[in-house]
């Protein structure tokens, strides 16, 4: 009986440690996070990011943080009743909204590899990387649950520059495929566009500790009459952009709160132009886009290299904190140009010679634009086209040298550029042979045939002949007179 009992008790107590077991787990899974607190969970690439606590619900409503001014009771309504995928927009307003707030505070450094434990509300994450620019959001952590947060989207921070126009009216061509190159004729004007990013920096960047922000654009010495069309944030034309001419100018310009460009890179002579934005407008303007455009004229000259480069570089604080930081981006857009001869010779004993009696002149017609080239040969025989952007062209010849004769036919050359930046030139799909930096067309000469009255022995026996024809004829007639009176009489 007593081993019944014993055996009993022994069962109870079992039962008893297993639900207070049990009732340990509950209290243990229940009290994962602290009172009031809440898990996020990231997956970012981003090497900063920062949490900063926005709203906070209070007396059954949500409401902002004491101090946040930047945003409005609307804007408060439109992040608690947003949910689905057409609120995104209007939500990025308010994160950039709040994230320009100065009440923000040091905010919280947030661990991208494991979960981060918040107290409950809604929170502006705001992420910073070298060399992208991240979106700036809002999430609600609540008390108790953890939450994972994706798909951080960041946008690479680039600079992009591109061929926007080129002078039509001589032969101008823009690559269908590739506006990153153009031909063009000598003393056309191409117009550029340049790109960038403004990086979104964080509370702790200071204009003390920021690196410069400078475009540099580096072009080819054949490229005159540089002007400088616009400087654009996003589609606000700033107006106190102010030229300065002097490097001096632009160093002692960066805190002066304007924007400041110089026309000419003055180490450099005319080759080449600075763009300089003070650092106060760089931090007000984070996240926008600066679009630059200029005109240059082209003025080739005949050369090896066909490829004239424009270049640009652009250098940025990259670290988005106070510690500072440089990068450097690059970017080139080229313009072609292609220089044909046409090489005029006639035959003696097998040698291909040039003709020095006269001066030929050849037609060059680009069969799209309808744009004429004319040059006339010189003293080695050679029309010389120096400069001719892509297209198909016909070659005529509308004045021969004295004693010649011109070509009949129409010859049809087509000049290309390649998206590799390769120049060609073909005539039914043969590749023009080159005679040093030129591409060379022969046309041989064919002499004028010799015409009665130019001294040769041909007019002799002509007059002759005919003033024997004419004796002949008037002594016959003589004959045929006395021979008639004789009949009379």
């Amino acid at each position: 009986m007593k081993k019944k009992m014993f055996k009993r008790a022994g069962v109870a107590v079992l039962s008893m440690a297993m639900l207070l077991s049990m009732g340990a787990v509950g209290a243990i899974s229940a009290s994962a996070y602290g009172t009031g607190y809440g898990g996020l969970t990231l997956n970012s690439t981003a090497s900063e990011i920062k949490a900063y606590k926005v709203a906070e619900f209070t007396g059954g409503a949500w409401s902002w943080v004491t101090g946040i001014d930047t945003v409005t009771s609307s804007d408060m309504n439109t992040v608690t009743a947003s949910g689905t995928a057409d609120d995104a927009a209007a939500l990025k307003t308010i994160a950039d909204k709040l994230a320009k707030d100065s009440h923000l505070g040091s905010g919280t450094t947030l661990n991208a590899t494991s979960e981060n434990e918040l107290p409950a509300g809604y929170y502006l994450i705001v992420s910073k990387g070298a060399g992208k620019i991240y979106q700036n959001k809002l999430v609600e952590v609540k008390a108790n649950e953890g939450k994972t947060l994706n798909n951080d989207k960041a946008s690479p921070i680039t600079v992009n520059k591109t061929i926007t126009g080129v002078e039509t009216n001589k032969g101008g061509v823009i690559s269908s495929t590739d506006n990153k190159k153009a031909s063009a004729q000598n003393g056309a004007t191409i117009t550029y566009q340049i790109v960038t990013d403004i990086p979104t920096y964080s509370s702790q960047a200071t204009i003390a500790n920021m690196a410069d922000y400078m475009i540099v654009d580096d072009y080819d010495d054949t490229f005159t009459d540089v002007a400088i069309s616009s400087v654009v944030i996003d589609s606000t034309t700033p107006t106190n952009l102010t030229q300065v001419t002097t490097e001096d100018g632009i160093a002692g310009a960066e805190n002066a709160g304007k924007y400041y460009y110089s026309a000419a890179n003055i180490a450099e002579g005319n080759k080449g132009f600075t763009i300089k934005i003070n650092k106060k407008s760089i931090l007000d303007n984070g996240g926008k886009h600066v679009t630059v455009t200029f005109t240059a004229k082209l003025n080739t000259d005949a050369r090896s290299n066909y490829e004239y480069p424009n270049d640009v570089d652009f250098t940025y604080d990259n670290t988005f904190n106070a510690t500072g930081g440089t990068d450097t981006l690059e970017s080139d857009a080229k313009v072609y140009s292609v220089p044909i001869e046409v090489f005029k010779y006639h035959d003696v004993s097998g040698q291909e010679t040039a003709i020095t009696s006269g001066d030929a002149v050849f037609k060059l017609k680009n069969t799209t634009t309808n744009v004429e080239y004319q040059e006339n040969t010189n003293a080695n025989g050679k029309a010389i086209f120096t400069s001719l952007p892509a297209g198909t062209y016909e070659l005529t010849e509308t004045t021969p040298p004295a004693g010649y004769k011109k070509i009949d036919t129409t010859i049809t050359l087509v000049v290309t550029v390649g998206t590799d930046g390769s120049v060609n030139v073909t005539e039914s799909g043969t590749p023009l042979t080159k005679d040093g930096i030129y591409f060379q067309r022969k046309v041989e000469n064919t002499p004028q045939e010799s015409l009665p009255g130019t001294g040769g022995m041909g007019t002799i026996m002509f007059t002759v002949g005919g003033a024997a024809i004419v004796l002949c004829a008037g002594f016959m007639f003589v004959i045929y007179m006395r021979k008639r009176r004789a009949e009379e009489e």
